[in-house]
C-alpha cells in the first residue's frame, strides 16, 4: 500500500532516493594470449579495465541477499551498487576476481550449477573460495538445463529444488536466487 511504500522509501535505514544497482554477469575471462572465439568471454585487459573503472566511479558490490532486501524493502545499500555474477562452474575464473574483491572489499556472486556431476575436488575449490568471505553462492540450476516449453515438470522441479540442499550442505547458506541457465522461463517455471 502507499503508506508502506513511502515508509520503505523514506524510512530510517533505507536506501536514499537515487540509489542504483548495476547487475553484471561475467562468463569467462581469457588469459593473455588466448584467442577469443565467442561472445561470452572478455579479455584480461578488459577485465582489468572494468575493475579499475568500477572502483574509480565509486561502485561497491552487494550480495544477492542485499539485492533482495533493496528490491522488497528498500533496505540500505551503497548509493552506487553493483551485483557482480560469475556464470557457471569456473573456480579458476572466480580466483581471478579475488585480488580485486579483497582490495576493494567487494563480493562476487557465483551462479553455480550443483548437480551430481560436480566432483569433490571442485566442491573443495569452491568451498575454499566461499571461506574467504568474498563469494556469494547462488543457484544456477542443478544440471544446468535450459528450460523449454516442453521440459518435463520433473526436470523443472529438479532444477529449482535440487540446488537448495547442495548449497546448504556445502556452504551452510540458503539459496536466495536462481540464476536461470540461458535465461529461459516457461509457463511452468
Amino acid at each position: 500500500d502507499t503508506c508502506h511504500y513511502l515508509e520503505n522509501r523514506w524510512g530510517e535505514g533505507k536506501s536514499e532516493p537515487g540509489t542504483i544497482v548495476v547487475p553484471l554477469m561475467f562468463h569467462s575471462v581469457a588469459q593473455p594470449g588466448r584467442v577469443i572465439k565467442d561472445n561470452t568471454t572478455i579479455s584480461m585487459d578488459y577485465f582489468e579495465y572494468f575493475m579499475a573503472t568500477a572502483k574509480e566511479l565509486g561502485y561497491e558490490t552487494i550480495t544477492t541477499e542485499e539485492m533482495v532486501g533493496f528490491l522488497t524493502e528498500n533496505k540500505a545499500i551503497p548509493r552506487h551498487s553493483m551485483l557482480m555474477i560469475l556464470d557457471d562452474r569456473k573456480p579458476g575464473t572466480a580466483a581471478l576476481f579475488l585480488p580485486y574483491l579483497e582490495a576493494n572489499d567487494w563480493t562476487l556472486t557465483l551462479a553455480y550449477p550443483s548437480g551430481n556431476y560436480v566432483s569433490q575436488s571442485e566442491w573443495d575449490q569452491v568451498e575454499a573460495l566461499y571461506d574467504t568471505g568474498r563469494f556469494d553462492i547462488q543457484s544456477h540450476g542443478f544440471n544446468h538445463a535450459y528450460l523449454q516449453d516442453f521440459t518435463p515438470l520433473s526436470v523443472v522441479e529438479e532444477e529449482i529444488y535440487g540446488p537448495i540442499e547442495a548449497i546448504r550442505t556445502h556452504f551452510g547458506s540458503e539459496v536466495t536466487a536462481m540464476i536461470w541457465p540461458g535465461g529461459n522461463f516457461t509457463d511452468v517455471s
